[in-house]
């Protein structure tokens, strides 16, 4: 998913990719319930269903959300903002004469996406990091990336 938003941030200057971009972010996995599915595969569910019992010993005295929870929900909550405001800036540039269009905030929400999505795999343990960026980016790269040269 991160791969494809980079892939993105070169067309945003370009009005006529904006129908695409629009496509690419409003579809799965961008999708917010398949967003937020994905995200909560890799994190630990700190939320129970209404009444489960794993609620009822929450409310009894139970472990609270680590702070590194805590943090992959705010992170994943700011992706998904970060996406709606990009949506929404699209939609609304779209209805804009041509002369008055422009991507400046459309290209500061995608960057801010970017960085919620960067800071969220960050906490992934350094292996398991490595291995999926190599995955995606290709062997080596995550080398690169976890020194902070590509990110």
């Amino acid at each position: 998913m991160q791969k494809t938003l980079r892939s993105l941030e070169p067309a945003l200057s370009t009005p006529s990719e904006w129908p695409r971009i629009l496509g690419v972010v409003t579809d799965e996995p961008f999708e917010t319930v398949a967003l937020k599915r994905a995200f909560n595969a890799y994190s630990d569910n700190i939320y129970y269903a209404s009444g489960s019992p794993e609620a009822n010993a929450y409310l009894l005295g139970g472990s609270t959300p680590s702070s590194k929870q805590t943090t992959q929900y705010l992170l994943r909550n700011e992706v998904l903002a970060q996406l709606a405001e990009l949506r929404d800036e699209l939609k609304y540039q779209q209805g804009l004469p041509r002369e008055r269009q422009e991507a400046e905030v459309a290209a500061e929400a995608l960057q801010k996406c970017l960085k919620a999505f960067d800071e969220y795999i960050r906490l992934a343990p350094t292996e398991e990091r490595s291995l999926a960026l190599d995955a995606v980016y290709g062997d080596g790269t995550a080398k690169a990336m976890l020194a902070g040269t590509k990110e």
